[in-house]
């Protein structure tokens, strides 16, 4: 598996998702595609259809935008969890979404992503939310009323796709 943590791919303040190659990461990412990619797009908020086929079409046109096609792109949310075994293993390319990282990991233990992911030999891009989920085990920064209760849950288990625990946009949030 070829794995990209990213706290955004895109170009900040576009007026639509393009693709940054800031530290060359187009030249990087289009190098590690296999003819023919299948691209899934693994969701957030696993309830929001509307948002998920919104920014799931979002990251498939900020691809093609730079050249890298796809033969297929599905979207995987609520809507379809009872085929995530199927449909993650008809992909070459996940895109593990940004947004809110506790309903991203409870979504993720749901399908049992975890394990899903075992063996996987394809490229997996995390998106904020979606790269914290990918290390073994995930910090969820506290960003919602609540979150800074004592008693919430600050470590769950990840993805284990590395040991890397990142804080994306920490220049927006250091101080």
């Amino acid at each position: 598996m070829t794995l990209f943590l990213t706290s955004s791919p895109f170009v900040e303040n576009a007026d639509r998702a393009v693709l940054s190659n800031q530290n060359g990461f187009i030249d990087c990412i289009r190098s590690c595609m296999p003819e023919n990619c299948r691209l899934l797009y693994v969701c957030s908020s696993p309830d929001r259809r509307d948002l998920n086929c919104r920014f799931g079409a979002d990251v498939f046109s900020a691809f093609s935008d730079a050249g890298m096609y796809f033969s297929s792109y599905r979207v995987l949310d609520a809507y379809n969890a009872d085929d995530a075994a199927e449909l993650v293993a008809d992909s070459d390319f996940l895109v593990l979404a940004g947004g809110h990282l506790p309903t991203q990991n409870d979504f993720f233990q749901q399908i049992d992503l975890r394990q899903l992911l075992e063996g996987f030999d394809g490229v997996v891009m995390g998106i904020s939310a979606g790269s914290m989920n990918s290390a073994d085990v995930a910090y969820i920064q506290p960003e919602e009323p609540g979150e800074t209760a004592a008693e919430f849950e600050r470590f769950r288990p990840g993805l284990n796709l590395t040991e890397v625990q990142i804080l994306p946009h920490y220049q927006k949030v250091k101080d």
